[in-house]
């Protein structure tokens, strides 16, 4: 007899899937009974390959074999983890597996080897946090990291719903969430290979996931390299390198880029190369050529240092093409010592670090100068220990490495200084001049996103470095109660202030009792404002959020996140803006967008037009308000959707009347009528487009059949008395009827496509141009210029699929060929 396929006793205590599809009994691989396939055929039976090449077969009946083929079970061990290492098994599979048998379960569990190959596939960022020999429980690593990944999602999407009205600081947001995920003993890593993985998914999809999971990263990160540049304060002075300072301050400011100490050395190494390559075709024997990639070996001869300066000004100004940036002096980029590395370009202390490292590692020491206005780098051309500001020669990185004397350092700023300005500053006084220039620039920032940003990202550094200064202590408070954000923290801070210079208790009292005031109010939050399009006052909105606009002035792209009927806007706001010179003034719906370029504005209707093709708008904000980006259009969020409920089937109706038109009927011969029997019919592909056809209720008590081409919108809609109306109507609107529940179910699109054509034909603004209109005129002149074709092509042609109701009563539509006869309006008993 064959030994049977499952154990009696090792079945019942087998694990279960991580995802608790198994039970304690011997379950099958796929829960039928049998053991499903391996590799997700699903034939029933697991596959094994024997020694000879064929298909092992294993049913669980427990009955022969047949002859030449060996069950599953039997195989080696080695052979069963091949099987199930396949990487078309996911967890469940080899969860389901483990528990189908004792010796599946050993196979799984037994070296760990199965699991060890689902982690690498699952994660394989995460691989190299285990060194390549040590002996690790993958299954309960597996489990820890999905039950890590799982939270973590539940954590981001709550904050949307939690934040969606305030500006959040996630710090404050994520205490309680973080707090339980810590508790699960995991790395931080397994955190933040999470959010890296949700910000990698689908490109348009999760909008909004992805842009709390991009904060909360932001988060994480930021807080590991505060904890890294305190480590490295807390070092001696001799020990501290201006360079990884300098990527301190980089990493902090950009936490989602792929920066490190490692990378940047190995592109100054790259560049020493260089130089010494050029410095060996002028001097064989230099010494630093001797030096080692990262060895570090001075240089005492002075003119044997004059070679090696020469040799890389050579390369770094000539050959690289390094500048100053003379155009755009304030931006940002030039403080980051990855991004001067890039774009070759930089400011004068950024360029000073850089040029500093790359003779250090030539052997010549230069020591930082903070020299006003203009970094510096002295050289010493005497014995060490020499002071006199004579003895130097000053490098201008900025300028080419061009050297010069200390008389001619004052010619760079206009005037004298005296000579403590010549003196070598520490490391952590380099660190704060460079965060003092990104604190300016936050300061000059235009006050978006990003200017707001870099100011709070510089602040955090500076009082990292020097956490006693008032002046900047004051500023964050600032900062954070003007944006709103943290006013715990805010209270902390004027605190500290308080207790560090008491002459301040005016401004911190302000801060202090106004505060107060905001943590009160998050405590009875306002309920949001919901805006119905169908209210009179919104009658004239004709665009809706997740519309993607164009500006007609101004030319920028932009993205609809919100609306108003009117401006609500200070006056002073009106007047700066000059909206009074607009054609239809503040009097008109006036839209939130988000613009391509980073900034937030608020346009007039006039001013704005659907865009001919849209296109994604790369703003930073985008994901707060929506959820997907859909090639034509945005979706709202949920909670964008909820203040703004009717906007999602309207954004729906213009995308379908815009951008999904047919395409017109080209010219040519017409079909032949039908009865024509000799000539067969055109093959599909070259038919003409079908004819739409109404049922419609007319004045006069009669139905009828009547088609699209004979039929226009009335420019004056009124009642229609058939005694059938209220069979299939609910109401009647002054405009139109609106279709009774059932009615409504047959044509579930109809009742958002019926409000948009009413409110495009009927409630039109008033032409700018003078002399003032009835309401009546303006409807006739709109059904006027719709018969002269006057109107755009979107706003007369409906599409395929779903025609726009031209008719103010309509009951159904069928279509019929265009060979077919056009006497319509026959009568029809109903």
């Amino acid at each position: 007899m064959a030994t049977p396929v499952c154990a009696d006793g090792g079945c019942c205590s087998a694990v279960a899937p991580l995802d608790g599809s198994g039970s304690g009994s011997a379950a099958a691989l796929d829960g039928s009974g049998s053991a499903a396939a391996l590799d997700g055929s699903g034939s029933g039976s697991a596959a094994a390959l024997d020694g000879s090449g064929s298909a092992a077969a294993l049913d669980g009946s427990g009955s022969e074999a047949p002859r030449g083929r060996r069950k599953l079970t039997e195989l080696p061990a080695e052979l069963l983890e091949l099987i199930l290492c396949c990487p078309r098994l996911d967890h469940v599979d080899v969860g389901r597996a483990s528990c189908a048998c004792r010796r599946l379960r050993d196979a799984c569990h037994g070296r760990s080897q199965v699991w060890c190959r689902q982690y690498s596939l699952r994660w394989p960022r995460l691989h190299k946090y285990y060194h390549q020999n040590e002996s690790c429980d993958w299954r309960r690593e597996y489990r820890t990291r999905h039950t890590v990944g799982l939270q973590i999602r539940r954590t981001v999407e709550s904050i949307s719903k939690r934040f969606f009205t305030e500006v959040p600081c996630v710090g404050q947001v994520l205490g309680d969430s973080f707090a339980e995920i810590q508790s699960l003993g995991a790395p931080e890593h397994f955190c933040e290979d999470e959010l890296v993985f949700i910000l990698n998914s689908d490109k348009w999809k999760s909008l909004t996931l992805k842009y709390y999971a991009k904060k909360i990263l932001y988060f994480l990160r930021q807080k590991n390299i505060l904890w890294s540049l305190k480590t490295f304060l807390r070092l001696p002075p001799e020990q501290q390198s201006a360079l990884e300072g300098a990527v301190l301050v980089d990493q902090y400011c950009n936490p989602l880029a792929d920066v490190s100490v490692d990378s940047v050395s190995q592109e100054l190494e790259e560049i020493t190369d260089k130089v010494k390559k050029m410095l060996r075709m002028k001097n064989p024997s230099h010494p630093s050529l001797r030096a080692t990639a990262g060895d570090c070996c001075p240089v005492e001869d002075l003119e044997l240092q004059r070679q090696a300066v020469f040799a890389l000004n050579r390369v770094l100004y000539e050959q690289l093409q390094y500048k100053g940036n003379e155009f755009d002096f304030y931006n940002p980029l030039n403080s980051y010592i990855h991004q001067v590395l890039q774009r070759h370009t930089g400011i004068p202390i950024s360029l000073s670090v850089l040029y500093m490292m790359l003779a250090r590692r030539l052997g010549v020491q230069l020591e930082p100068v903070n020299f006003p206005n203009h970094f510096l780098l002295r050289w010493c051309q005497k014995p060490k220990g020499s002071e006199d500001i004579y003895d130097f020669v000053y490098i201008d990185a900025f300028g080419k490495g061009k050297q010069l004397t200390a008389k001619e350092c004052e010619y760079l700023i206009g005037h004298q200084v005296t000579a403590d300005y010549y003196s070598a500053i520490s490391t952590t006084e380099v660190l704060l001049r460079m965060v003092g220039n990104l604190l300016n620039i936050g300061k000059r920032g235009e006050g978006n996103e990003k200017s707001y940003q870099l100011l709070r990202d510089s602040l955090d550094l500076y009082l990292t470095i020097n956490p006693d200064n008032v002046q900047y202590l004051l500023l964050q408070a600032r900062l954070y109660f003007h944006l709103g954000i943290w006013p715990e923290k805010v209270l902390d801070i004027l605190q500290h202030i308080q207790a560090l210079d008491p002459s301040q208790h005016g401004a911190v009292g302000y801060l202090v009792q106004h505060t107060l005031e905001h943590i009160q109010h998050k405590k009875q939050p306002a309920q949001p404002e919901v805006k119905q399009r169908g209210a009179a006052e919104h009658l004239e909105v004709c665009y809706a959020v997740g519309l993607v606009m164009k500006h007609k002035r101004s030319g920028y792209n932009c993205v609809i996140y919100g609306w108003d009927p009117r401006c609500t806007m200070s006056q002073e706001w009106i007047s700066t803006m000059r909206v009074t010179q607009l054609s239809s003034g503040a009097d008109q719906p006036f839209y939130n967008v988000l613009v391509q370029d980073g900034t937030c504005r608020y346009a007039a209707q006039e001013n704005l037009e659907p865009h001919e093709d849209p296109l994604e708008i790369g703003h930073p904000e985008v994901g707060r308000y929506f959820a997907e980006f859909c090639h034509t259009h945005y979706v709202a969020n949920e909670e964008l959707a909820t203040r703004y409920p009717d906007d999602v089937s309207e954004t729906l109706a213009t995308v379908r009347r815009l951008y999904h038109r047919p395409p017109p009927s080209s010219g040519g011969s017409q079909s032949p009528p039908l009865g024509t029997e000799e000539e067969p019919l055109e093959p599909p592909e070259q038919q003409a487009p079908p004819i739409i056809i109404y049922n419609v209720l007319v004045q006069d008590g009669t139905c009828r059949y009547a088609a699209q081409e004979n039929l226009e919108p009335h420019e004056d809609p009124l009642e229609i008395g058939h005694p059938e109306v209220g069979r299939y109507f609910a109401e009647f609107c002054h405009t139109h009827y609106v279709a009774n529940e059932e009615l409504a179910t047959r044509y579930p699109d109809d009742v958002s496509e019926t409000l948009a054509t009413v409110r495009r034909l009927y409630h039109r603004p008033p032409p700018s141009s003078g002399g003032s209109q009835s309401p009546r005129s303006a409807r006739r002149r709109a059904a006027g210029a719709a018969r002269s074709n006057r109107l755009p092509a979107h706003e007369l042609q409906a599409p395929p699929g779903h025609p726009t109701v031209h008719t103010a009563v309509s009951l159904s539509r069928s279509t019929e060929s265009s060979c077919a006869k056009q006497d319509f309006y026959k009568r029809q008993s109903w």
